[in-house]
């Protein structure tokens, strides 16, 4: 809370008041550092929570959000001998997706284990946020082909692509799979699947998709809404 209100100082003394604090913990003070512009502190936090023990996992290091520091921790990954850790690398490949650097992410994913669905769920993810539809496609045919199972992230990101597509019955396909393999009590896949058809117009299958769901949050009731508004006749 600190953190996004720019708040550092009350954030670090916080943080600094736990007696054991854990990786969410560590995770959330490295984010809000990060947020805020402050690479060198970001640094020193990721290299201190090595030191002291702490497992770093794929969200510490997506946390980075600055193509400079993501590089940096790079190298500290490599130094400490973590650039095999499945987590690692689908963090380090989020980070640089999330600034804008596919280039960096591919070369990340091409020398890591290619069967680790959190690298290829990450790089799927980056492709589909830049705007890469075509190449989050392929990656995801390719996933499926090879016979590893994707997860209700990796049906969201793919889905992510399709959404401003104008190939519907890839997304319909998509749907029935994530149907077929029992993903869609997830709350962020039918959310997906939600805007996917929300923003193609399609009101029957997204009134269906929102009713199949167990639960729902802002973001379905969002997308149902925008869209009956969009079909509601404006006033004169």
């Amino acid at each position: 809370m600190y953190g996004q209100c720019g708040l550092l100082k009350s954030a670090q003394f916080v943080f600094d008041a736990m007696l054991e604090p854990n990786l969410i913990s560590w995770t959330s003070l490295l984010s809000c550092y990060s947020q805020q512009g402050e690479n060198l502190k970001s640094s020193k936090i990721f290299v201190h929570s090595r030191r002291v023990g702490v497992r770093t996992n794929e969200f510490a290091c997506a946390a980075l959000e600055d193509l400079k520091v993501g590089m940096q921790i790079h190298c500290l990954v490599v130094i400490c001998a973590l650039e095999f850790d499945k987590f690692v690398e689908a963090g380090l490949i989020s980070a640089y997706t999330k600034c804008g650097d596919l280039n960096l992410a591919g070369q990340v994913f091409l020398k890591v284990n290619q069967s680790n669905l959190a690298s290829r769920t990450s790089l799927l993810g980056g492709y589909a946020q830049q705007g890469k539809r075509g190449e989050a496609v392929d990656l995801f045919l390719k996933l499926h082909s090879s016979g590893i199972g994707p997860n209700e992230r990796t049906f969201s990101s793919v889905l992510g692509a399709f959404a401003d597509a104008e190939v519907i019955e890839v997304g319909k396909q998509l749907h029935t799979l994530i149907i077929k393999m029992g993903y869609s009590s997830f709350i962020s896949v039918g959310n997906a699947v939600l805007g996917f058809y929300s923003k193609r117009g399609i009101l029957q299958e997204s009134l269906r998709t929102f009713e199949d769901m167990d639960e729902h949050d802002i973001v379905s009731w969002n997308s149902l809404m925008d869209q009956v508004n969009m079909r509601m006749p404006l006033n004169s």
